[in-house]
């Protein structure tokens, strides 16, 4: 949430692109840890200050003296916004990133690894990768392959999970000639996940 963390993030991003030659980065843990953080004194105070703006006078000393005993007052009393807020802060980072990295390399990609349900990617991490997907801020997102170092990319926001891999597997050598049935979609996810992914992790 802190823009200084935000500005020193590009940095690091805008670094390893300048120092090493890359095909472009992957972003492994952009994303809120859960749905109840950030409660810091930073975060409440950067949110206070955006609420505030929108409030009538009668409502900020209201809030105000809520927040005189509850220090999450303006959380607890505008939730919605409260994640709205943490939302677009995530948002506004892979905007700033997406704009370095295009600055010094417009051909690297932008990988980020997302939760596969993209609802609960959104509440839990405000991860809404569907719309940085959409507005071109990523290529796609990826998900590490159990606890091994391979990462599955996918650039329609598809991305198989293990279950449906043995299934693929199962039905495969089980029928030959249909090893490339199913969804487009899937079909383009199992490919790419035999592709090198990205190389620079944060």
């Amino acid at each position: 949430l802190d823009p200084d963390a935000a500005s020193y993030l590009t940095r690091l991003v805008s670094a390893a692109i300048q120092r090493y030659v890359v095909d472009g980065v992957y972003l492994d843990g952009l994303r809120f840890p859960g749905s109840d953080f950030d409660y810091s004194r930073r975060a409440m105070d950067l949110f206070r200050a955006d609420t505030r703006t929108r409030l009538s006078p009668a409502d900020r000393a209201r809030v105000d003296a809520i927040e005189a005993i509850d220090p999450f007052g303006y959380t607890s009393e505008f939730p919605t916004e409260w994640a709205a807020f943490r939302e677009s802060r995530l948002t506004a980072l892979i905007t700033r990133i997406h704009t370095a990295l295009k600055a010094l390399n417009p051909k690297a990609t932008i990988t980020a690894n997302a939760a596969v349900d993209g609802d609960s990617a959104r509440a839990e991490q405000f991860q809404d990768w569907r719309s940085w997907i959409a507005n071109r801020l990523i290529d796609g997102v990826g998900q590490r392959n159990g606890n091994s170092t391979t990462i599955l990319l996918s650039g329609d926001a598809v991305v198989v999970t293990r279950a449906e891999r043995a299934v693929s597997t199962q039905r495969t050598s089980d029928a030959p000639s249909q090893a490339g049935a199913g969804p487009p979609g899937r079909r383009a996810a199992r490919r790419r996940r035999h592709a090198s992914p990205c190389t620079v992790r944060h």
